[in-house]
């Protein structure tokens, strides 16, 4: 096999490894709720959101990256994720992972930190 076809099949790999199962629940213009899930050793690619957010954690032990602070998660927990911040999910574990993504437009409360565990 030559080096492109090779490079071809990992690129394909890769990209088939990096399908991750997301349901939408509600796409209204003021809230987008997805559901997420994460198979054992899937990443979630990091991204840029646009508004304020926040994450919980149905199932599993996701790790999150949100801007340079990499949190371990558990089952129950709650992460905000402020506009304009980069964010990535890293299923490590041989568990599923099932996360709820909330997508606001205006959250009620503000902070100065990126993210904030509740």
């Amino acid at each position: 096999m030559e080096k492109e076809e090779i490079a071809a099949i990992e690129n394909k790999l890769a990209e088939i490894k990096n399908k991750i199962a997301i349901k939408e629940m509600i796409n209204k213009e003021s809230i987008h709720i997805n559901h997420i899930i994460l198979q054992p050793r899937q990443v979630l690619k990091p991204q840029v959101n646009s508004n304020d957010m926040f994450f919980y954690i149905l199932q599993g032990t996701p790790e999150i990256l949100i801007g340079d602070k990499k949190i371990q998660t558990q089952t129950n927990s709650l992460i905000e994720c402020l506009k304009d911040t980069i964010y990535c999910f890293m299923n490590y574990s041989d568990n599923i992972a099932q996360i709820i993504h909330v997508n606001k437009t205006i959250l009620s409360q503000k902070t100065k930190s990126s993210f904030v565990i509740i």
